[in-house]
């Protein structure tokens, strides 16, 4: 069963760790008084879950192109997550903010397509640091913005941020929804 968080202030906890895992101020702390008007995607309500993974030239990522539009999809860029289920076994005993913080250092591509993730550059590989018409457009997501939808998804199953893990399943169904 999930348990539902009590109203936000801004001297919640959740608030706290958010300026914790980012320093300045975070938009968390916002979203504790107003939530938040765009849709959202209810992570826990994310029950079927498929995960296609990259093993060579096998058509992986043709296919998530395919998908990629349906409204009922949520994923994440081609390849962005490579090396996650070993990296995770680095993490997986830690406390939930620590672990999140770990997350957020190694997969910087998200944010930065510039960015190395094991030994290479995917970002740049396929060109998302070349888009929109000019070819001068970056595509990566607001650090800020995603660690603060990702603690408000994970608030709904972790109580405690120091001391908790992550729940493996709940964390990437959450990394998705945010």
């Amino acid at each position: 069963m999930f348990r539902r968080p009590a109203r936000w202030t801004l001297a919640s906890p959740i608030a706290k760790l958010a300026t914790t895992l980012l320093p300045g101020q975070s938009t968390l702390t916002e979203h504790a008084v107003r939530p938040p008007d765009t849709p959202t995607i209810d992570a826990t309500a994310l029950d079927h879950v498929v995960s296609i993974h990259y093993y060579g030239r096998s058509g992986s990522v043709f296919l998530q192109s395919l998908l990629d539009d349906h409204p009922q999809v949520a994923m994440l860029p081609a390849l962005y997550l490579v090396g996650f289920y070993a990296f995770w076994e680095s993490i997986r005993q830690m406390p939930a903010m620590t672990a999140l913080a770990h997350f957020l250092d190694a997969y910087e591509v998200l944010f930065d397509p510039g960015a190395v993730v094991g030994d290479t550059s995917l970002g740049t590989s396929y060109g998302l640091d070349r888009m929109g018409d000019e070819g001068n457009e970056r595509l990566g997501l607001d650090k800020r913005a995603l660690s603060d939808a990702l603690l408000h998804k994970l608030a709904l199953v972790i109580e405690d941020f120091q001391s908790e893990p992550l729940p493996r399943r709940f964390f990437f169904q959450a990394l998705h929804a945010a």
